[in-house]
C-alpha cells in the first residue's frame, strides 16, 4: 500500500477509533447512497459541486461484499480527489489507482477484523472474505 494511504489508514482508526468503512463515512460526512447500478460497478466515487459522495450498488447492500466495496471506495475519496477527469483519460492512472485501492480496503478490513474479534487474527484470508467481502486476490496485499 501506499505510505500516504497508510498514514491515513492509521489516522482514520485513532482518530475516529474504527475502521468500519461505513461509520467513517458518517464521520467524514461523506453522502453514501444504495443505488442501481445493475452490478457494474459495484461502487463509485464522485465529486459533485465540490462535494463528495460515494456510490454503491444495491446488489450488495446486504451481501458481506459492501464492506469491501465501501473500502475501496473510501480509498479513492483519499486518492482520487481532483484527478476524475485525469483517471478517465489514463489507463495507467485508472490500473494503479485501482490496485491501490484494493490494497488500502485489505487493510481497511484487516484492521476491521481485529477490531471486532479483539485482537485476534484472521486465520484465512477466507474468513475475511465472508466476513467483509474480501476478494481472494486480496491475499496478495495481506
Amino acid at each position: 500500500m501506499e505510505i500516504r494511504l497508510a498514514k491515513i489508514l492509521a489516522k482514520l482508526k485513532i482518530t475516529y477509533g474504527t475502521s468500519d468503512p461505513f461509520e467513517l463515512c458518517n464521520f467524514l460526512n461523506i453522502d453514501l447512497r444504495w443505488v442501481d447500478m445493475n452490478q457494474h460497478p459495484l461502487g463509485k466515487t464522485s465529486w459533485i459541486l465540490g462535494e463528495s459522495i460515494i456510490l454503491l450498488d444495491k446488489s450488495i447492500q446486504d451481501n458481506s461484499r459492501r464492506y469491501f466495496v465501501c473500502a475501496h471506495e473510501l480509498a479513492h475519496f483519499f486518492d482520487d480527489k481532483g484527478f476524475a477527469g485525469y483517471y478517465v483519460a489514463n489507463r495507467h492512472y485508472k490500473g494503479t489507482s485501482e490496485t491501490q485501492a484494493d490494497s488500502f480496503a485489505t487493510g481497511m478490513i484487516y484492521s476491521l477484523y481485529l477490531e471486532e474479534h479483539q485482537g485476534e487474527e484472521p486465520e484465512t484470508v477466507q474468513e475475511l472474505s465472508a466476513e467483509y467481502g474480501l476478494p481472494i486476490y486480496g491475499e496478495n496485499y495481506l
